[in-house]
């Protein structure tokens, strides 16, 4: 066995800083724990103004943790969504999510990295990665390099699902087709690492039900901010009667479920509940979101809030009307974490291991998901003894402790 740490070429699909998005926390987090053990080459993509803003962020706040660092600006004419770039991820054979997500620079400097250079270990951070290593697979191989795929979703899932519930045909055959693709592409690439992560249970599942081999799949259930947990506990005296949803307002998801919520259940709420609020936090909300929100009272979109404490005293339920998506949900693990009632679906409950009626509540109809949150707002009792078990649950269950056992379990077998 090497006295020397393995050496790890981390690939990403966007920079991993600011970490205050699902995707964003478990990429840096993941960062962080391998950064402390090993010797970390990152390399990432730049999608935005915003990420070549935050650039200098990460390389000043964690820069010195890396033995390298790269990173290529991702051309505007991949990333769009537009019929062009959907009909060119037909011709070249990529689900439309990877082909935009191509950059043939980083792909050269991925592949002059492996051939020339010691690496032990090819960490893919998200199936968008994959692309970048295919055409060295023979040379990583030959090389003895272990991969390893981390899956932030079952990705095929979250196309198969938004299909399911699509009133729009031509949107609803869209989706049944992008999830056809990515299912098939993610079978592939599976064969061809050594190891796939994925932050749930559930995912596994779903994977094994595709024709993924179960013993390539490893569970890493990547934690949200532990630091709610030491917080003080919430008093429900203190809060008022109000309403929370935290989420990145350009993810279809969230998107989807709060235009479901809002349309079908807020004004009814509102007859009941003359001085009920209900605040979104979140960046980057669609037009269709605000055009929304504007018609309704007493909903408030507070853009990008970078400390929730205040709204985590104030609101009085944590609601996460997700009716499609895969993977953990960092926000309901973060509201878990500091004690705030969750109101959530199904979906918004996978890869948390709890218990309805116990430490959340679970409702996926819109009146039985309006039941419940009056339950919370009216019921001292209820809403105690949900945030007390709540918290009693995730410093059990959901620790970092566990999660860098199991990290380090697999890094060792790579």
């Amino acid at each position: 066995m090497s006295i020397y740490p393995k050496k790890i070429l981390f690939i990403t699909p966007q920079l991993p800083y600011p970490p205050i998005s699902g995707g964003t926390i478990v990429s840096f987090k993941t960062l962080q724990l391998l950064a402390s053990k090993y010797e970390v080459h990152l390399v990432n993509l730049l999608k935005n103004d915003e990420d070549v803003l935050n650039e200098p962020i990460l390389k000043e706040k964690f820069q010195a943790s890396l033995e390298s660092y790269k990173s290529f600006i991702l051309e505007k004419k991949f990333f769009a969504k537009n019929p062009m770039n959907l009909l060119k991820s037909y011709v070249v054979r990529q689900p439309f999510s990877v082909y935009r997500n191509s950059n043939r620079s980083l792909k050269e400097y991925v592949e002059t990295i492996t051939k020339n250079f010691s690496i032990d270990i090819i960490f893919l951070d998200h199936f968008l990665t994959f692309q970048f290593i295919e055409d060295v697979i023979d040379t990583i191989k030959s090389k003895k390099i272990k991969i390893l795929l981390q899956e932030h979703n079952s990705e095929y899932l979250i196309f198969q699902r938004y299909a399911e519930q699509e009133k729009n045909i031509l949107k609803k055959v869209f989706a049944y087709i992008e999830a056809y693709r990515v299912r098939e592409y993610e079978k592939k690439i599976s064969t061809l690492v050594d190891y796939v992560l994925c932050v749930s249970s559930h995912d596994i599942d779903k994977l094994v039900d595709i024709g993924i081999d179960r013993h390539k799949l490893k569970l890493v259930t990547l934690v949200g901010d532990e630091s709610l947990l030491h917080k003080e506990d919430l008093v429900f005296d203190d809060t008022e009667d109000s309403l929370l949803f935290v989420g990145t307002l350009s993810w279809e998801p969230n998107v989807d479920g709060l235009m479901w919520f809002i349309k079908n259940a807020w004004d009814k709420l509102k007859n009941k509940r003359k001085n009920l609020k209900f605040y979104v936090v979140g960046r980057n909300p669609p037009e269709r979101l605000i055009e929304v929100v504007a018609q309704h009272k007493d909903i408030v979109l507070t853009g990008y809030v970078e400390d929730l404490e205040e709204y985590y005293r104030k609101c009085r339920v944590f609601v996460s009307p997700l009716r499609f998506g895969s993977g953990i949900k960092i926000k309901n693990i973060n509201a878990l974490y500091r004690g705030i009632p969750v109101v959530t679906t199904s979906v918004g409950v996978e890869g948390i291991d709890g218990d309805d009626s116990e430490h959340f509540f679970i409702a996926d109809d819109i009146d039985t998901f309006m039941y419940k949150i009056e339950l919370v707002l009216e019921n001292k009792e209820i809403w105690q003894r949900l945030s007390r078990n709540a918290r009693e649950f995730m410093k059990r269950k959901h620790s970092l402790d566990k999660t860098v056992s199991v990290l380090d379990e697999i890094m060792t077998l790579a």
